[in-house]
């Protein structure tokens, strides 16, 4: 019913001229206007709200972002910016500080080709608490711009043009809960930067550049919960530079060249649920360690093949619910009646070295 309402609320008022709030729906709820350019659209308006870890989640579309948009007063309204929006980035400048809660130019996806020059639209926009410009151009001037906006809880910066010494802006986004700098170029010393966003939650930096040494640079990010750190070349005594991470429950480290020391590391993170750790070398020394969490519910150690005998040291988990491992053919009936009752995703291990030999030759 509420959903309904807040439509009803975008059919009359969006893009219209200014009318007496009495003729509108809601006469009793407080409301605000955003302006919009009148002749186009630049994007869709939605009402979001966000979860502990600073993801912003949508819970209903409003209407086109055009003309007068009157919303009410207290939700927190994002703009998932369009083509015609993201081909002129100067509408930004007749918002309001506080106007949006979030803008979102990540286009489902797809990106758009906004240079970095452009986003320096961004800067007076100091309410907002999430930005997306994954897939996008942003570098050194959208970053400039982005460490203006003190508010903000959750930054997507994937598929960038950002490097290392661009980072240094961050250093004073002191609430930020969600950073993703997925697929970028940069090295250690760009996550140095990054050392005192103390209330970090979830951090992505898939294949970054990243190696073993840079992994003390996350060392105060004690709140940390969602951890992914795939394709860097962490190995495997990356992560024992790291405290015990008490409010970790998602770890991704496939592709690192973890073994053994890695889940022994992981093994004092208590709350940990799931552990992606594809293409590592492991043995029932690392597998005993994590069989231990108390909260293990999925484990993925696929890639290289493992021993029958070394998943034996699994059936100790008492959460755990789902394996994918990578194993012998002959070894596959003595896996499944060591771990009873657990769901097993086996892959051949010949497919696995027929694949791993195409992609070097690729």
């Amino acid at each position: 019913m509420k959903i309904q309402a807040l439509v009803c609320l975008a059919v009359i008022t969006c893009g219209l001229p200014s009318l007496p709030l009495s003729a509108y729906a809601f006469p009793q709820t407080a409301v605000r206007t955003i302006v919009f350019p009148v002749g186009r659209s630049v994007g869709l308006i939605s009402f979001v709200h966000q979860n502990e870890d600073g993801q912003f989640i949508e819970d209903a579309d409003f209407c086109q972002a055009r003309g007068l948009v009157r919303v009410p007063a207290a939700r927190l309204v994002a703009l998932k910016v369009n083509f015609n929006g993201a081909e002129d980035l100067s509408f930004l400048d007749k918002l309001g500080p506080d106007d949006l809660a979030l803008i979102d130019f990540n286009n489902e996806g797809r990106g758009f080709e906004i240079s970095d020059r452009d986003f320096v639209h961004l800067g007076h926009l100091t309410g907002l608490q999430g930005l997306n410009l994954d897939d996008s151009e942003a570098g050194p001037q959208a970053l400039r711009a982005v460490g203006k906006l003190s508010k903000l809880v959750m930054l997507g910066l994937a598929t960038t043009l950002i490097k290392d010494d661009d980072l240094v802006e961050l250093e004073g986004l002191k609430k930020l809960r969600f950073l993703q700098l997925n697929y970028n170029h940069l090295s250690d010393a760009g996550l140095a930067h990054l050392q005192g966003l103390l209330e970090l939650r979830r951090f992505e930096a898939r294949r970054c550049g990243l190696t073993g040494a840079g992994m003390k640079n996350l060392i105060n990010a004690r709140h940390l919960e969602t951890l992914l750190l795939s394709d860097n070349k962490i190995g495997d005594f990356g992560l024992t530079v790291l405290p015990p991470l008490p409010e970790l429950t998602y770890i991704d480290i496939g592709g690192t060249a973890s073994g053994d020391r890695t889940l022994i590391s992981l093994s004092r993170d208590l709350k940990l649920g799931t552990i992606m750790a594809s293409y590592g070398h492991y043995s029932r020394t690392g597998l005993s360690a994590v069989a231990k969490l108390p909260n293990l519910s999925q484990l993925s150690i696929e890639g290289y093949p493992i021993a029958a005998t070394d998943v034996a040291a699994l059936r100790g988990a008492l959460k755990l619910k789902s394996v994918i491992l990578t194993i012998e053919p002959p070894a596959v009936a003595a896996a499944q009646k060591l771990l009873p009752g657990i769901s097993l995703v086996l892959k051949d291990a010949r497919k696995e070295r027929k694949q791993q030999f195409i992609e070097v030759l690729k």
